[in-house]
């Protein structure tokens, strides 16, 4: 009975040692490698893992090819990589590179995408491991990197990259990446596209085509010609001493543009934070703008600029050439040709101009429902001025084209006032010298004025006055329809000498039988896309105008 323990002791000790023995048979000690690797060399997963104890050369016409699975502990040292790298992992099992660093020289196999040959690395964690392919053209997929430099032709291909990326030089490809930190592009021509960018993007003397990121920070350029398209911006845009092309993004900051060199185009773009302009040439086009355009140039500069077809909205000024008094200008000057944009809902003004150092040509635009429609200008032709407080304010310019309805002012000032429909506002006309072939209907006043020549208008049904003459001396109101022919009743919609001894006479035969056929019809065109805000705007410009043509009505009475 007492041999049984003895038994039972003796398996249970074979047990134990065979168990050791089996633990001691799996453990792989690791392959130490260091110096030049000058044939073709396989490092495999039964000899993982490697580790380096100086640096690595692959050189004189060698691949080394490392096996998916393989873990390579670099110790501080680096492989450089003289002709090809191999470096295969799996989605299953990946390489793991430790604490080190992989350069791939200008003499590395270039990635050869139509005969799968050349320098590849797939499915590798980079940990504390950089790479350096400023000089060559490796592909590198589907990788986990904490830190990269790409130049020449490398592909950069559905990695994460944690540290972000530098492109150094040349035309690489940077794709479809998940990158955690900054984008630097200091050269080349490299194309940055598909990728979600959780920082800033930078660059600079290059010229990057930037597509299709979306992009958390800012993007800022610096002498450099980049195209951004189809990108998502959570940041600003920032273009300094540079040109380029930056169309069809959706941008939530804002964008500021200081040119220099070739035109700089901002095209297509959905803009929250409006945009800032002080320097170059620029065409601004087809943009949705909330924020308002401000020209501000620097100490002399100047900008040219063509702003065309956008829609502008929700700021204090649609389009500003007057910048703010807090901007240290001298020899400042801004050129403007600002033709077919729709801007709506501004507080101070749709268009602003000024001082006279600045031009603008104002042409073929709808301005609706600001306090200003346009303020200043060189030229203001062809627009769709309505539901504005004053509708066109000017100096002695021409003012010629436009239609102009249901703003409480309609002109404010002018030289040539000609070819205009002026109808459903207070006040038709307050200004202008020469008024020609104008319809002017269905105003409280149709002209407030101290004009010379009055001529070839369709001017009735103004409820007040068709015209409150202003002048000490006689004009010529001659050859106009007054939506009559009877001379008495047309006398009394005029407010003149007879009725003020102070006022000049207004002379008005001989008049038109029949209206002017060659005047602007005073029919209204569609406006901006209904909303709450603007009905609301809407309902109060009406209210205005009733309650000023309640007020004259009693004035009359009294």
């Amino acid at each position: 009975m007492k041999r049984v323990p003895l038994a039972l002791a003796l398996i249970l000790a074979l047990s134990i040692s065979t168990l050791i023995g089996v633990v001691n048979f799996g453990a792989v000690s690791a392959t130490d490698v260091a110096g030049i690797i000058g044939s073709d060399t396989t490092w495999t997963k039964a000899s993982s893992p490697y580790s380096l104890t100086g640096n690595v050369l692959v050189y004189g016409g060698a691949t080394l090819t490392i096996e998916a699975g393989v873990t390579v502990n670099f110790n501080s040292y680096y492989i450089m990589v003289n002709d090809t790298l191999r470096a295969l992992g799996s989605g299953t099992d990946k390489l793991q590179f430790n604490d080190g660093e992989i350069t791939f020289t200008e003499y590395s196999s270039g990635w050869n995408e139509s005969t799968g040959s050349g320098c590849l690395v797939d499915n590798a964690v980079f940990n504390s491991t950089s790479v350096d392919a400023s000089m060559a053209s490796p592909k590198i997929s589907s990788s986990s990197i904490e830190g990269i430099t790409v130049g020449n032709s490398t592909i950069l291909l559905q990695n994460t990259l944690s540290n972000g990326v530098i492109v150094d030089n040349g035309v690489p490809t940077v794709s479809y990446n998940t990158i955690s930190d900054t984008v630097n592009v200091m050269g080349g021509s490299p194309v940055i596209s598909h990728n979600t960018i959780s920082a800033d993007f930078y660059t600079a003397f290059a010229s990057p085509v930037v597509s299709q990121n979306t992009i958390s920070g800012w993007v800022h350029t610096w002498e450099s010609s980049p195209v951004i398209s189809h990108n998502t911006i959570s940041g600003e845009v920032e273009v300094i001493d540079g040109s380029g092309l930056i169309s069809d993004n959706v941008i939530s900051g804002e964008v500021n543009l200081r040119a220099e060199g070739p035109e700089l185009v901002l095209s297509h773009n959905e803009i929250s934070n409006g945009v800032l302009v002080s320097k170059g040439s620029v065409t601004i086009s087809n943009n949705t703008i909330n924020g308002g355009i401000n020209f501000a140039p620097l100490n002399s500069m100047t900008v040219y600029a063509s702003v065309a077809n956008n829609t502008i909205t929700g700021s204090e000024v649609g389009i500003n050439i007057v910048p703010s008094s807090t901007i240290f200008l001298y020899g400042y000057h801004t050129e403007a040709v600002i033709t077919g944009n729709t801007i709506y809902e501004c507080t101070t003004a749709g268009v602003k101009v000024g001082p006279s150092t600045n031009t603008a040509v104002i042409e073929g635009n709808m301005i609706a429902y600001c306090e200003h429609g346009i303020d200043g200008g060189d030229t203001v032709q062809n627009n769709v001025i309505a539901y504005n407080t004053y509708g066109v304010s000017v100096s002695s310019i021409p003012v010629e084209g436009n239609t102009i309805f249901n703003n409480q002012y309609g002109i404010i000032g002018g030289s040539l006032i000609k070819g205009n429909a002026i109808f459903d506002n207070q006040y038709g006309i307050n200004g202008g010298n020469e008024i020609l072939n104008n319809t002017i209907i269905n105003n409280v006043v149709g002209v407030t004025s101290s004009f010379t020549n009055l001529n070839f208008n369709n001017i009735y049904n103004n409820t007040e006055y068709n015209v409150d003459y202003l002048s000490a001396s006689n004009a010529n109101a001659t050859y106009n329809w007054w939506g009559t022919t009877d001379t008495e009743a047309i006398n009394q919609t005029i407010y003149d000498f007879k009725n003020d001894f102070n006022l000049g006479k207004v002379n008005f035969v001989p008049f038109l039988n029949k209206p002017n056929p060659d005047v602007p019809p005073p029919e209204t065109p569609p406006i901006v896309p209904d909303s709450p805000t603007l009905l609301l705007t809407s309902i109060l410009m009406t209210a205005t105008l009733a309650a000023g043509l309640l007020y004259k009505k009693k004035r009359q009475q009294h």
